[in-house]
């Protein structure tokens, strides 16, 4: 919703940083919904196609036309166009601070799903007001490592 509405992460407004606990809830039980449904997906068409949300994995190619059906395809879009504009935001962030966290949270080898995971820490990280907010990205960060991990072992067993 923040993106639809052009609210950016890297305002250093007062009302930006202090999100209620309710909305940081939110942002962490839909980062982790999410994140599973990718990998849920992954799953299903990860010998076909590779890793969604890498370089070499192309949706609209014949595999990805067959494997996926037309919501996961407009789902995957979205959650891609969704990260992009993230990143374009970070990138100002961190370029007006260089002691931020670095460009690697959207590595472009990493999977779609870690790359939601990794976006939500680090906009839970920018708004700690509550100290259960920095645990909650700490916890996001964890998974995030976990899902990568399923991905480069082959497998996305749980």
């Amino acid at each position: 919703m923040s993106d639809t509405l052009g609210a950016s992460s890297s305002s250093s407004t007062t009302a930006c940083r202090e999100l209620p606990i309710q909305s940081a809830l939110c942002t962490f039980d839909c980062a982790q919904v999410l994140a599973e449904w990718i990998a849920t997906v992954q799953e299903r068409v990860n010998p076909y196609m590779g890793v969604l949300g890498s370089d070499d994995c192309n949706m609209a190619s014949l595999e990805g036309l067959v494997m996926l059906e037309h919501e996961d395809r407009k789902l995957l879009t979205k959650v891609m166009e969704m990260l992009r504009n993230a990143e374009m935001k970070m990138s100002m962030d961190w370029n007006n601070n260089p002691n931020s966290q670095g460009n690697n949270i959207l590595r472009a080898d990493s999977g779609l799903g870690s790359k939601v995971l990794n976006v939500s820490a680090y906009l839970l990280d920018k708004v700690v007001v509550w100290p259960a907010t920095r645990l909650m990205a700490q916890a996001l960060r964890a998974q995030s490592e976990h899902m990568e991990a399923r991905i480069k072992h082959g497998g996305l067993t749980h």
